[in-house]
């Protein structure tokens, strides 16, 4: 491989390995801190759209209440694959509920439980893995001549 091509994939790399790190930031705030409790279920509605190539894709818009462990009383929402299985259940008067995970303190920071994002977190250890893999190379071809 030419040494062009070399640090252009190095720069793709490291672009992949910021990208990837800024994005699995809120997946891991949802590991380390999320709270899952069950949310009253307000609204559901099914909307179609367009996939980035044209295609036609339908998505579902989820609306819930729940109180924090603050005890503020929060209205949110989540766009979710009209494929994906919330789960769903019953409280003490019969309403519909939802199980949701959010982050206390943070508004706008809930979702369905289930309708994570783990590639993004996937992605970051494996250029972390990628990395230490060709440092290593390096000091190996480095040495041994």
């Amino acid at each position: 491989m030419s040494e062009s091509a070399q640090i252009k994939l190095g720069v793709a790399v490291v672009v992949l390995f910021l990208f990837s790190l800024i994005s699995s930031c809120s997946e891991l705030r949802y590991i380390m801190r999320g709270v899952d409790v069950d949310a009253h279920l307000i609204e559901v509605r099914e909307l179609k759209g367009n996939t980035r190539r044209g295609g036609p894709y339908t998505y579902v818009v989820a609306k819930y209440l729940f109180e924090d462990k603050d005890g503020t009383t929060r209205t949110e929402m989540d766009r979710v694959s009209s494929k994906f299985q919330p789960e769903l259940g019953l409280d003490e008067n019969g309403r519909q509920t939802v199980a949701i995970q959010y982050q206390s303190g943070i508004p706008n920071r809930s979702r369905l439980k289930g309708h994570d994002d783990m590639m993004w977190v996937y992605i970051f250890f494996g250029t972390i893995a990628a990395g230490a893999a060709s440092v290593g190379w390096f000091l190996y071809t480095y040495y041994r001549t």
